[in-house]
């Protein structure tokens, strides 16, 4: 399964090389380049037949466990944290009365 893969990922990079060529070279010349001249220059790319996802085998069968949930993330606020906002209120508090 790895080496299917492997090997399906290195012809996808073989028939796309002129343009993965072409993205390098404007790379080297603008260093940056943003979400549109990238989608310029990968209109060309080459796309592969879509293939059935692999969801298992006789001895390997897909979970029906639902994926963890994620709970929002707390945010410590260090001691330092508190000395810097309470500054910085006295700041701005000293701003609106002046």
């Amino acid at each position: 399964m790895i080496e299917n893969a492997h090997q399906e990922a290195f012809d996808v990079l073989v028939t796309n090389r002129e343009t993965l060529d072409r993205l390098v070279e404007e790379l080297l010349e603008n260093e940056t380049l943003n979400k549109e001249e990238i989608a310029v220059i990968f209109k060309k790319v080459k796309k592969v037949k879509p293939r059935a996802a692999w969801t298992g085998s006789q001895n390997r069968i897909p979970s029906n466990q639902p994926p963890v949930a994620l709970k929002p993330a707390k945010i410590k606020v260090s001691e330092e944290d508190k000395v810097v906002k309470k500054a910085s209120a006295k700041k701005s508090d000293k701003d609106v009365n002046e």
